[in-house]
């Protein structure tokens, strides 16, 4: 029997695209795509964090079902952007 993914199961993105995308978000002005189909990436609330300790946020790519957990401190990410 062969296991199959559901379409609803996100995969996680490489090391090198969970980077990018770490850029992407830290880089005033930078649209926030996805690097594998080039679609929005979705940035949600964050997931932990505070004044002092690094923010966490689950971004994902709804059509290539990707998914990565990207930290910083909170202090560059809202020099840039704030989720939406």
């Amino acid at each position: 029997m062969t296991a199959t993914k559901s379409r609803d199961t996100p995969v996680t993105f490489s090391r090198q695209h969970t980077a990018h995308i770490h850029e992407l978000i830290v880089t005033p002005g930078a649209l926030l795509l996805c690097p594998r189909c080039g679609d929005a990436l979705e940035m949600g609330e964050p997931l932990a964090g505070g004044h002092s300790v690094m923010t966490i946020w689950e971004v994902k790519c709804a059509n290539c079902h990707r998914s990565a957990v990207i930290r910083d401190l909170p202090d560059r990410v809202s020099r840039s952007r704030q989720p939406h």
